[in-house]
């Protein structure tokens, strides 16, 4: 019984009113300001490359239920408060999936924030070159996973390109790294 729902002025208005299981679809090329915080387990998936602009706040992008999909979208200006683990995407739940993304931040990436089962595969994940690589965030960070798949992304500008702490039982393969510390 999932629907799929077409956003029509706001992305945070439509998941709202959507149910678990529910498709958003966001059509770009438009740009979409603010934060979103993604609490039931939906398919958030963008066509034409929308963005969502975090306008230099915090992270533009939650994961906060289980079994979410991300992709087709641009992600870019979250904060930069990398104490705090400003980032385009933070993964606060387990079985997600972020796949053919641009994450444009100088933050971190995409964090796995103590997760389990997530997938993160064909995404560009870029900083500015000009600031310094120690002042950059890491484009994908994974703290305290398990199960993972972390496969075919591209990671340039950034601090390291892939880190991982207390991270076991993951799949990291054909991603390209480049220019990071």
């Amino acid at each position: 019984f999932a629907a799929t729902l077409t956003v029509t002025d706001s992305i945070a208005d439509t998941l709202a009113h959507a149910r678990d299981g529910d498709t958003i679809l966001v059509q770009g090329p438009t740009v979409f300001h603010g934060n979103l915080i993604i609490t039931k387990s939906i398919h958030l998936l963008g066509t034409n490359a929308p963005v969502i602009d975090g306008d230099g706040s915090g992270k533009p992008v939650i994961i906060a239920a289980s079994n979410i999909e991300v992709s087709g979208l641009v992600i870019r200006n979250s904060g930069h408060d990398l104490v705090a683990f400003d980032c385009g995407i933070l993964v606060n739940a387990p079985q997600a999936k972020v796949h053919d993304c641009r994450i444009e931040t100088d933050a971190f990436g995409i964090y796995l924030h103590g997760v389990s089962d997530c997938a993160v595969e064909r995404n560009e994940i870029f900083g500015s070159k000009d600031i310094a690589a120690a002042k950059r965030g890491n484009g994908i960070h994974l703290w305290k996973t398990k199960r993972d798949r972390i496969v075919d992304n591209v990671v340039h500008d950034k601090r390291d390109g892939i880190y991982l702490s207390y991270t076991d039982d993951s799949v990291i393969a054909g991603n390209r790294v480049r220019d990071t510390r």
